[in-house]
C-alpha cells in the first residue's frame, strides 16, 4: 500500500509539473518577477512590481516567502545571463547567497526585520548586476 501510494504522488507531481504552467517567467495578471522576450531577438527584460510590492508590505513569513522566492527566481535569471553576457567570475552570485543565508536565519528566528534588510541588497546586488549585462527593468 506505502508503494501504490508513493507512486501515485511521484506520478501526480509529474503530471502537473508537465501540464499545469509555472509561474515564472510571467502569469496571467501581468505582476511578473520576470518575463523573457526571448523569440529572436533573444531580449530580456524583469519586471520588479511584485518584489517591491512586497518590500512594501508588513514584514512577516507570508510576504517573506513569497519576496525570497522571487529573488530566487531573479537569481537565476542573473546567472543565466551572466554565463552568456558576463564577464570574469559572478562575485554578484556568491554574494546574493551568502545573503540568502544570512536573510533565512533571520527568519528562523521570527526577525523578519533583519531578514528584510539581507533581501534588500540582495535585490540591490541582483538588480545592478542586471543593469551592468544591459538587462533592463521592462515596466
Amino acid at each position: 500500500m506505502g508503494k501504490t501510494i508513493f507512486w501515485l504522488t511521484v506520478a501526480s507531481v509529474f503530471w502537473i509539473a508537465l501540464v499545469c504552467p509555472s509561474p515564472f517567467p510571467a502569469n496571467s495578471s501581468g505582476n511578473v518577477v520576470t518575463s523573457a522576450a526571448w523569440a529572436a531577438t533573444e531580449e530580456f527584460s524583469y519586471h520588479d512590481d511584485e518584489i517591491l510590492m512586497h518590500f512594501s508590505e508588513e514584514e512577516n513569513a507570508h510576504h517573506y516567502a513569497h519576496l525570497s522566492g522571487m529573488l530566487v527566481q531573479l537569481w537565476k535569471e542573473q546567472r543565466n545571463f551572466f554565463k552568456v553576457r558576463g564577464k570574469g567570475e559572478n562575485t554578484v552570485a556568491a554574494q546574493v547567497e551568502d545573503l540568502f543565508n544570512d536573510s533565512s536565519l533571520a527568519a528562523s528566528e521570527d526577525n523578519y526585520h533583519e531578514a528584510y534588510v539581507s533581501l534588500r541588497k540582495v535585490y540591490e546586488l541582483l538588480k545592478g548586476s542586471l543593469d551592468e549585462m544591459g538587462i533592463k527593468n521592462g515596466k
